[in-house]
This record gives C-alpha cells, sequence and structure tokens, in this order.
C-alpha cells in the first residue's frame, strides 16, 4: 500500500546535511539580489525526489480516473497547508489564496494524468516502474509526475511566510484529454 503522506517527512531538514552556496539573481546584467541559501546534500536531494517520484508513478492515474491520486495527495498536502486546501472535482489547489501580505502569487501548477498504459502493468493494476539510481522509468515519470515531485518537495520545504512570492501549487485533473474538461 502506498502512502504519500509519509514521502516527506516533515523532519527532513533538519536531519540532512546543507551546503551554503551563494547566489546571485540578476536582470539585465544589474545584480538585484545577493543571498545565501541553504541545500541539501545534492545526493540526497536527488534520491529525495526519486522516491518521490517512483511513489506517485506506482500509484495509477490514467486519464479521468485521477481520484485516487488526488486522494493522497489531499490527506498529504492537510499538516502542510491546514485550511489552505481547495478541491475541486480531482484538483487541488493548496496555496493562501486571501494573501493579505501583497506579494505577487508564483503558481506552480501540473497534471496527476497519465496517458493510457501501451505496456502491461503489474499486479493489482499498479504500474510498473523501473528505477536505475537516481533515474525512474514507468507511465507518467516524466509527464509529469517527476514534476508533481518537485513540487511537492518544494511545498513541503519552503518556508512560504519567509518568501517574497506567494507560492501556489495547483495539481489538476484531465490534460490528456479534451482541453474542456482539462481541471
Amino acid at each position: 500500500r502506498l502512502e504519500l503522506l509519509h514521502l516527506v517527512p516533515r523532519d527532513f531538514l533538519r536531519d540532512q546535511p546543507r551546503v551554503a552556496v551563494q547566489r546571485v539573481l540578476q536582470t539585465d546584467q544589474t545584480r538585484v539580489v545577493q543571498r545565501d541559501l541553504l541545500v541539501h546534500d545534492h545526493s540526497v536531494f536527488l534520491e529525495r525526489l526519486a522516491d518521490v517520484t517512483e511513489q506517485l508513478v506506482r500509484r495509477p492515474s490514467v486519464y479521468g480516473n485521477e481520484s485516487a491520486l488526488a486522494d493522497a495527495l489531499h490527506a498529504w498536502a492537510r499538516p502542510i497547508f491546514g485550511s489552505d486546501i481547495f478541491r475541486i472535482g480531482n484538483s487541488l489547489v493548496l496555496g493562501d489564496l486571501k494573501s493579505t501580505r501583497r506579494l505577487p502569487t508564483l503558481v506552480f501548477a501540473g497534471h496527476l494524468d497519465t496517458v493510457s498504459p501501451s505496456e502491461p502493468v503489474g499486479e493489482n493494476g499498479i504500474p510498473l516502474v523501473r528505477r536505475a539510481g537516481e533515474k525512474i522509468f514507468g507511465l507518467g515519470a516524466s509527464d509529469m509526475k517527476g514534476a508533481l515531485a518537485v513540487m511537492m518537495v518544494l511545498a513541503h520545504d519552503l518556508d512560504r511566510s519567509t518568501l517574497p512570492v506567494n507560492p501556489v501549487f495547483v495539481f489538476y485533473d484531465k490534460e490528456e484529454g479534451p482541453i474542456a474538461e482539462s481541471g
């Protein structure tokens, strides 16, 4: 049984090695912001993304059948977003939509569904997944469950109260079909 709720432990950041890196953000070759960012050890971070991606790929979500994945994401999001969860059918919007901080909103959006499998699925309808180190191969791994894993890790790790933007995460259904039905 897959449990997305346990994919990203809340105490992950406290337990992982970090390295300081300096990042310079530039606009038209003019220095705008310079700050030190703390980043996870690269290999640990990639392993974590691979783990989350693998769990997402193992959960079937073929177009029109995204409810189990949407339910799991909803349960995963509760301790992170509290009351800032909005569900419409099998689509989720996570974040502060009524922010009083007057910040620009940055939306991270990705679809939950996959195309129908062209290869046989595994036991109990769970898609076949192959892992080679940090690389995941399986239905939806690159379109778009790998990106959903990045969104989940960001949603979990970012301290939204300290950001210069208001991040909102949108996980929507039915992208792989007619646009009129897309969440």
